[in-house]
């Protein structure tokens, strides 16, 4: 079916309007142990839509041990992940992460940071390569590495990171640098879900 050109309008500007609402604008902090901008853990859905507005795509639905359930969102074509998490009618806000280079801890730790600098600020931390099966009885595959902060009991902030582009030999820096960051509740965390195995992570 073809869209004239007012419909076309409408649907772009429509498009935009969502784009503004995702960005939690005015607040760009990520809050250890709290979430990210006007995003907090423990949110509800309605409360999550006053923010973010309504998401763009799901990414996905599971059900982990003793029957939680667990569903992800994204905004800005994954721009911002939200994940909510609970027994059936009880959801709340688990996990949120951006990839927003303006959103940054109090210590100025965020997206093009490199995997030294948080080595050296953050005590403790824990880095590790997450790995799945790709399908049943296949050989392990990377899932992301990262390095966590255990900020709060029960919460992390994790640093999604990731190796420079192209050949090894023409990185000026042999080192990881952070891609996203995630606010999360260690129940919905890769390690705490079936399948998944987490292995510590050398520096390069």
């Amino acid at each position: 079916m073809k869209l004239s050109v007012p419909a076309l309008a409408v649907a772009a500007a429509a498009l935009c309007a969502a784009s503004v609402s995702a960005s939690p604008i005015g607040d760009t902090r990520i809050r250890h142990g709290a979430g990210v901008g006007r995003v907090q853990l423990g949110m509800t859905y309605g409360q999550l839509r006053k923010v973010l507005g309504g998401p763009q795509a799901v990414n996905g639905r599971q059900t982990f041990r003793r029957g939680l359930r667990y569903v992800e969102f994204a905004w800005d074509f994954g721009w911002w992940k939200v994940a909510l998490a609970g027994r059936p009618g009880k959801l709340r806000v688990a996990f949120v992460e951006t990839q927003n280079r303006k959103d940054r801890t109090r210590d100025g730790l965020g997206v093009g940071t490199w995997e030294s600098e948080l080595r050296r600020e953050l005590r403790p931390l824990r880095c590790q390569l997450v790995k799945r099966p790709f399908q049943g009885g296949q050989p392990l595959v990377p899932v992301e590495a990262r390095c966590t902060y255990p900020s709060h009991r029960g919460r992390e902030t994790a640093f999604v990171l990731q190796s420079p582009p192209g050949p090894e030999w023409s990185w000026k820096r042999r080192e990881r640098s952070v891609v996203s960051v995630r606010v999360h509740e260690t129940r919905v965390d890769y390690c705490s879900r079936p399948r998944h195995v987490c292995e510590p992570l050398r520096p390069l």
